[in-house]
């Protein structure tokens, strides 16, 4: 039953953080090209698009990082206090900012096609760390699910024992060989 279970949540777990990781991912192969900088927010944005099955939330912060006008997405932006006081305190639609904060920043992240949005991150303490223990863990959920579907596939096949043709086989042999005659 536990097995059962597990089969059927961890696919739907890796699937779920498959985005986010690849992102974190993008990030932490292109880590050295990042270098400290100021972003200064402008705006936060935040509204639903779309109708239906297809509705969207956007976030997002605009502002300026060494005189080039740029977006940062939220995906990461928990990471900085002041940001994360931000997105839960504003309203939807656009909010107009005027605050500075240190961030990561790697211009060259545009022409990245693993994680292109993310030329800007907050710089928080042990910001990439913790990228790198969330994909440890999200390759042991790999690695687990790769095992349990294992044993799923492969313990019925051994448990099965000899093929039909090999079974027919010995059971031929063992009616033609002779009988032994018991000892009294």
């Amino acid at each position: 039953m536990v097995v059962a279970a597990a089969v059927l949540v961890l696919p739907l777990l890796l699937w779920a953080h498959t985005a986010l990781n690849l992102q974190a991912l993008g990030v932490l192969l292109h880590q050295g090209n990042y270098s400290r900088a100021t972003f200064d927010v402008t705006e936060y944005g935040h509204w639903m698009e779309g109708a239906g099955e297809f509705m969207r939330t956007q976030h997002y912060f605009h502002g300026t990082v060494a005189g080039r006008h740029e977006t940062m997405p939220v995906t990461f932006a928990r990471y900085s206090p002041a940001l994360a006081a931000i997105m839960d305190a504003a309203p939807r639609g656009r909010t107009p900012l005027e605050l500075s904060i240190d961030v990561w920043y790697n211009p060259d992240m545009r022409r990245s096609w693993l994680a292109r949005e993310h030329a800007i991150l907050p710089d928080a303490p042990d910001f990439f760390r913790s990228l790198y223990a969330g994909l440890g863990v999200y390759a042991l959920l790999w690695i687990v699910f790769a095992g349990i579907w294992l044993m799923i596939v492969l313990l019925p096949r051994s448990r099965r024992g000899a093929p039909a043709a090999s079974r027919e086989l010995i059971a031929q042999q063992a009616r033609t060989r002779p009988k032994r005659r018991r000892r009294r």
